[in-house]
């Protein structure tokens, strides 16, 4: 187990780590994207099932999961040579230490609980226990591919239902098989084989 913020001055450095300026943007917009994440479910489920849920995002296990990433991407870095390894690995990397850490965490109060087992469907129930893997693969795909759909995509009447069964096998992965960074990459590259989106530029190679 790594220890809170070990070495995390060696990451704010320029020559020996990735700068405090990349450190910060990393931090920040994974902290926009949660914060957004939890709004948007908090509407959903309130305007779904008129459901109010409580949601904790604990900061420090977020910010231990990202120095975590960052001191695993620290030493791919000195392995290989290269300045900052590609998106695919980077997204890998934070999906595999976001589950462990699991710094969200959304419940329902105890007096809503009959409630909430006779209106909320079986999926909705699985992403609330789950919602970091929920999360996670909205992040990884924003990760790794545009708003930009290809020609494969907006030619095929199905993609939409097609997709909906895609994410949702994504999400199971996340919540059951993803047991290291390596899996993690592997099976995301899978994805890069016969892309929907247009992918992003560095993730096959740094930028």
């Amino acid at each position: 187990m790594h220890v809170q913020y070990e070495k995390y001055s060696d990451m704010l450095s320029e020559e020996k780590g990735f700068g405090r300026k990349i450190v910060d943007e990393i931090i920040d917009n994974i902290t926009e994207q949660v914060t957004l994440y939890c709004q948007q479910q908090g509407e959903y489920y309130k305007g779904k099932y008129d459901l109010e849920i409580e949601i904790n995002y604990d900061v420090l296990r977020a910010n231990q999961a990202i120095i975590d990433t960052l001191e695993d991407l620290m030493r791919l870095k000195e392995f290989h040579p290269v300045e900052y390894p590609n998106r695919l690995k980077c997204a890998a990397y934070l999906a595999y230490w976001w589950l462990q850490r699991q710094p969200l965490t959304f419940y329902v109060p105890e007096e809503e609980h009959k409630i909430f087992f006779e209106k909320v469907s079986k999926q909705d129930i699985a992403r609330i226990i789950h919602t970091n893997a929920f999360w996670l693969v909205a992040y990884v795909f924003g990760e790794l591919f545009t708003a930009t759909e290809l020609s494969c995509a907006t030619a095929n009447p199905q993609f939409e239902k097609q997709w909906n069964v895609e994410f949702d096998y994504i999400f199971y992965y996340f919540c059951y098989r993803a047991n290291s960074p390596k899996s993690i990459e592997a099976f995301l590259s899978t994805t890069l084989l016969h892309p929907t989106w247009q992918v992003k530029e560095g993730v096959y190679f740094e930028e």
